[in-house]
């Protein structure tokens, strides 16, 4: 897919991160300064080195695999304790993930692959589900009301 004019699909998909906010009530001042934050990184294990951080057609960086991944397979960890990896910091959001997040070990998550992911493939996770393991709440009546408005009410 060549850059430019976001599709359909993308737009959607930015569509429904948007709604993602307003359902947890969370400002996206707030959360670009949680992601751009550093002082919780970690480099990646070399265990992971098939994960790949590339530009992304949804947002910014993503993650991306060099090998294909089995459906229910360990992708890597996003994060390590207290400290984020790079695919902590660079998951995307997508209401269709081909990933999911799962409590992992030392207080830490993993990303596991809800289905089959080829190389070169972005990994996509829904934050609904990742924040909800995480502790959050969603508010998803706010969310409808959200995307109705950008529809113009439809």
């Amino acid at each position: 897919m060549k850059r430019g004019r976001p599709t359909n699909a993308i737009r959607a998909v930015r569509e429904d991160y948007a709604a993602v906010l307003v359902e947890a009530g969370i400002d996206a001042r707030w959360v670009e300064s949680i992601t751009t934050n550093t002082l919780d990184l970690c480099p990646m294990p070399d265990e992971w080195s098939y994960i790949e951080v590339r530009p992304s057609l949804i947002h910014g960086k993503g993650i991306f695999s060099a090998i294909p991944i089995g459906a229910g397979d360990l992708i890597c960890a996003s994060r390590i304790g207290k400290y984020r990896t790079p695919a902590g910091r660079y998951v995307n959001h997508s209401p269709e993930p081909n990933a999911r997040m799962a409590h992992g070990l030392n207080g830490g998550f993993d990303l596991i692959a809800l289905q089959v992911i080829r190389p070169g493939e972005e990994i996509l996770i829904d934050y609904r589900q990742s924040g909800a393991v995480q502790g959050w709440t969603f508010d998803s009546e706010r969310g409808r009301l959200y995307k109705e408005r950008l529809r113009g009410g439809q």
